[in-house]
């Protein structure tokens, strides 16, 4: 069965962002980066699925981004997540409210198809590194990326030992300007 979720499209780390995540992960012990490739901002998790199921999740998918728009959004701070003590090290940033409103919009969609899907709202981060032990990691202010959520992307995650897989099996454009935000 596949395992799957929702994300927004990929995160450009430009060289020095990249040099300061390299230093930060330099001073954890047993610390795995992750691949530039697979860094995103899920949108919803949706877990392992029969494939017959996929339709359905489409369809939400289309729908919830047909009733977003896109948006920038801001990562300004480096750190563990959820808090200093933790397994994952992530740029984390203020959610604006439009992709607040798209995620829990989605995660309606998702649990009306029948999903058990997170109700939590959405906490913009994404994971740069995994740690193999809880670690103390400490917030710090970055230089602000910036980065503009244009589509949201419906992937499959292949569990290997060296680290989870991404594969991207649809994207769904958000639409541009001042049209409804989720």
């Amino acid at each position: 069965m596949p395992r799957l979720f929702v994300a927004l499209g990929s995160i450009p780390v430009g060289e020095d962002l990249q040099r300061r995540i390299a230093a930060v992960c330099a001073g954890l012990p047993a610390v795995r980066p992750t691949s530039a490739e697979s860094r995103h901002v899920t949108l919803a998790f949706i877990g392992e699925v029969p494939a017959s199921r996929l339709p359905p999740i489409e369809a939400a998918c289309a729908a919830a981004a047909g009733q977003g728009r896109a948006e920038e959004y801001v990562l300004d701070r480096l750190g563990g997540f959820p808090g200093p003590k933790a397994r994952i090290v992530a740029l984390t940033g203020a959610a604006p409210p439009g992709l607040v409103g798209l995620a829990a919009d989605l995660g309606e969609r998702l649990r009306a198809a029948g999903l058990d899907v997170d109700r939590r709202p959405l906490r913009l981060h994404v994971t740069i590194a995994r740690l193999r032990d809880t670690g103390r990691i400490p917030a710090q202010a970055i230089a602000p990326l910036r980065v503009m959520a244009e589509e949201i992307r419906l992937y499959e995650s292949e569990l290997l030992p060296a680290g989870a897989r991404y594969h991207l099996i649809s994207t769904y454009a958000l639409p541009n300007g001042q049209g409804p935000s989720a």
